[in-house]
């Protein structure tokens, strides 16, 4: 399939992963980001995310804490096993910044 650069290119872990890698992950956007016909050469052009919605404020008997921990271990650890069910991993300086974002907005 053609990409937005003009290149044909394969459906394959590396041309998602490119389509990944080229998004311009914003979070003063709370990392909203459409990942359908990224720029780059190796793009793949319809590629797809998965997000998670949090309230801003803690909830009852700390589920908001008992949540980031699934998630930070899921960023962390489960992405190999994401990999094995066709998912591609986040690049290293996304987790970064997500776990940077939670510090800050979610208590």
């Amino acid at each position: 399939m053609q990409n937005q650069a003009g290149t044909y290119v394969q459906p394959t872990r590396d041309s998602f992963s490119a389509a990944v890698a080229s998004a311009s992950w914003a979070p003063q956007r709370d990392f909203y980001q459409v990942v359908t016909n990224a720029p780059g050469s190796n793009a793949w052009p319809i590629a797809g995310e998965v997000f998670v919605l949090m309230p801003l404020a803690g909830l009852a008997n700390g589920s908001t804490k008992d949540a980031l921990a699934f998630f930070r271990w899921a960023l962390r650890e489960g992405q190999a096993d994401a990999a094995v069910e066709n998912y591609v991993a986040l690049p290293p300086a996304l987790v970064e910044q997500v776990e940077a974002y939670w510090g800050q907005f979610l208590k």
